[in-house]
C-alpha cells in the first residue's frame, strides 16, 4: 500500500482524480478498491478526495468501462485470439467466466442477478467479469448496462459504509482481493478442464 501511496502522490498529487479514474478501469482494482483508496486521508493526507467527488469519479469511470466492454469486447477478443499467446489467455478467461455465467443463466431475472453479482465486493465479481458474462449470454445491451452500473454504484455505497466502521478497510480489501485473485488463478491453472469452451460468437 505504501508503494501505491508514493506512486500516486509523486505522479498525481495535483490530479489524484486521474489516478483514481485509471484505477477504476483496471481489472481487480476497479471502483471497489479505487474509491476507498481515494478518500483515505490516512494514506493520502491532504491529497485525499472529497467523498462526493471520489464517488462521482468512480461512477463515471464505471460507466465508461462498462460501455467500452459491452460494445467492443466481442470484436476485440476475436481479433486477439488470432495470436497464439492471447488465444491461450482467453481460453483461461473463458473457463473462469463460463462457470460464473452458468449460475446467472439459470436464474429467471438475469439482470437482477447480474446487478447482485457486481454488488458483491469481492475480486472477480466486478465490471469486467459482469460485462464478459453479459456478452457470453448475449443479454440485452441497455438492460445489461443499467444492471452493471447500478450494481457497481450500490457496491461503492456499501464499501463506503464498511469503510466507516473499519479503519484499515482499504488495506484489508486490497490484500483480500489480491490473495483471492491469485488463488483463483492458481486453481484454474491446476485444474485442467476436460473440454474447450468457445463462446461470445467466436
Amino acid at each position: 500500500m505504501e508503494v501505491l501511496k508514493t506512486f500516486f502522490i509523486d505522479n498525481f498529487s495535483n490530479f489524484i482524480w486521474i489516478a483514481v479514474f485509471i484505477m477504476c478501469l483496471l481489472p481487480v482494482f476497479e471502483g471497489r478498491l479505487a474509491f476507498p483508496f481515494a478518500i483515505n486521508e490516512k494514506l493520502l493526507g491532504n491529497n485525499a478526495m472529497p467523498i462526493f467527488l471520489a464517488m462521482l469519479t468512480c461512477f463515471l469511470a464505471s460507466v465508461f468501462l462498462t460501455l467500452f466492454l459491452l460494445t467492443f469486447f466481442k470484436s476485440f477478443k476475436k481479433f486477439l485470439k488470432k495470436f497464439k499467446t492471447f488465444k491461450k489467455i482467453f481460453e483461461k478467461i473463458d473457463s473462469l467466466i463460463y462457470k460464473k455465467s452458468e449460475k446467472i443463466k439459470e436464474k429467471n431475472n438475469k439482470y437482477f442477478y447480474l446487478a447482485l453479482f457486481v454488488l458483491t465486493p469481492l475480486p472477480l465479481t466486478g465490471i469486467w467479469s459482469a460485462s464478459l458474462i453479459a456478452s457470453f449470454l448475449n443479454l440485452d445491451f441497455k438492460k445489461s448496462l443499467f444492471s452493471i452500473i447500478t450494481g457497481n454504484l450500490l457496491c461503492l455505497i456499501l464499501i463506503f459504509i464498511l469503510n466507516l466502521f473499519f479503519k484499515d478497510f482499504t488495506l484489508i480489501l486490497l490484500i483480500i482481493s489480491f490473495v483471492l485473485t491469485i488463488l483463483v488463478l492458481l486453481f484454474s491453472k491446476l485444474k485442467k478442464p476436460s473440454f474447450k469452451i468457445n463462446f461470445i460468437n467466436d
